[in-house]
């Protein structure tokens, strides 16, 4: 009997040590617990959710916070963030939207986060381009109101969408003495025609000065001035004005044409310098070469400065620009008669099929055609010849032909369009060799065999 209570009285003691001894206050048996401290919940915020650009484009600045390390997980092609990803904490962040040059607003979504975790939305919104007209004319000169009617003073430009390239140029005929001028699309001119308004109409902005050679544009409606307009004083017989409708700029430059403009060409190897030449003054300039590859004209023999970029056309003319990098094309190998019209920017070529020796001794109709001897630049036959008069002419016809620059028939050295009859005094075989360039390099070497 007192074994059995012994052994009771130690069971009990076994339990009582077995709880003491257990964590806190656990009751025997229940397992300890393995649940982590409550989760943190990923969160990121920005001090802006909207964000609004103008057309030009800037920087805006926000600030981005969140409890995990970040990335930029979409953005808008025209939009740039810098820093692009970052830490958790704090962040400054650049956002910057490039110029729009689209007629067209633009709203997108940028979008910052992790995937796994959270992401925040900033929408961005940005202005469209100002409007740039299809058309834009010079008006006024000599006639303010004749010019805003008629449109005849049209600015040139590309055949690209003006959103794209938003420049237009002229070269217009400067007046007898000062050159005034405004600037209009067809509303402003056809304001002017209807309403007798002028206010549309484009000038200096102040601050640039009238005769400002280049600067911003404004409506005359925006300057205090209502007679505001681009005053040029006498001295030059052209103008060229050059207009950029996206930054609203303009450059004016006056100026005389040169008698010389140049063409030069791949088959040359560029540097070639053939001169064109024009005896009016007026920007119409003619020449002959041999071409055989793309070609350009410029105004300069030592230099590119002011070259003429081409624009669209065909192998034998085309339209040209001051801007742009684009040759001429080839017209295929071969002589031919290049005509450049620098102020209504443009040029024109004739392929010359024969150059030809006519004269008494050929009833004036009967042409001889020479060959042209590509080594030496010069047409060249032989002719056995009683003592006589002869021309020369292009393609069997009189609209172009050389003679002789003065009457005595004999300067076979200066030879012109419309010249006088060239006179051979002895009957004998003669070989000639007519080097045909430009009006005062034109010549003709004859030699008697």
């Amino acid at each position: 009997m007192r074994k059995i209570f012994y052994l009771f009285a130690v069971c009990i003691l076994f339990i009582s040590c077995t709880e003491d001894n257990l964590p806190g206050n656990m009751a025997f048996g229940t397992p300890p617990s393995n649940t982590p401290p409550p989760a943190v919940t990923p969160e990121i915020t920005s001090s802006e959710t909207t964000l609004s650009f103008s057309a030009s484009g800037e920087t805006i600045y926000i600030n981005v916070n969140a409890n995990f390390a970040w990335e930029i997980i979409s953005v808008p092609s025209w939009i740039s963030i810098s820093p692009s990803n970052a830490a958790s904490g704090s962040s400054t962040i650049a956002i910057a939207a490039e110029r729009n040059i689209t007629p067209n607003t633009r709203t997108e979504t940028i979008i910052l986060g992790d995937k796994k975790y959270a992401t925040v939305s900033i929408t961005v919104n940005q202005a469209a381009a100002a409007e740039i007209s299809n058309n834009y004319y010079i008006v006024g000169i000599k006639d303010w109101v004749l010019t805003a009617t008629e449109k005849t003073l049209k600015f040139n430009h590309s055949n690209k969408d003006v959103y794209e390239d938003p420049v237009f140029f002229i070269v217009v005929d400067a007046a007898e003495e000062d050159t005034w001028f405004a600037i209009g699309d067809d509303k402003a001119c056809d304001a002017i025609i209807q309403n007798n308004d002028w206010s549309l109409l484009l000038a200096p902005k102040p601050g640039t000065g009238n005769n400002g050679t280049s600067g911003s544009l404004d409506s005359r409606s925006n300057l205090s001035d209502n007679d505001a307009a681009f005053f040029i004083p006498a001295g030059h017989k052209k103008i060229r004005v050059i207009i950029n409708m996206r930054d609203y700029t303009y450059e004016v430059t006056s100026f005389d044409f040169a008698p010389y403009f140049y063409v030069v060409d791949e088959n040359g190897g560029w540097s070639n310098n053939n001169r064109l030449f024009d005896s009016t003054g007026n920007g119409k300039y003619i020449g002959y070469y041999y071409l055989n590859g793309n070609f350009k004209f410029k105004p300069n023999a030592e230099d590119w400065v002011d070259d003429l970029e081409y624009i669209e056309g065909n192998t034998l003319g085309g339209t040209l620009t001051y801007f742009g990098e684009k040759d001429c094309p080839n017209p295929g190998e071969g002589f031919y008669q290049i005509n450049l019209d620098a102020q209504a920017m443009n040029y024109t070529l004739t392929k010359v099929d024969a150059i030809s020796v006519v004269g008494e001794f050929s009833g004036w109709d009967n042409d001889v055609d020479m060959t042209y001897n590509k080594e030496a630049g010069c047409w060249e036959t032989t002719l056995n010849l009683d003592a006589t008069k002869l021309k020369f002419r292009m393609n069997h016809d009189w609209l172009f032909n050389w003679g002789c620059a003065n009457e005595d028939g004999h300067h076979f050295d200066d030879l012109v369009q419309n010249g006088e009859n060239l006179i051979i005094d002895e009957a004998g075989s003669y070989k000639f060799q007519l080097y045909i360039s430009y009006e005062g390099n034109n010549r003709v070497v004859v030699t008697k065999l």
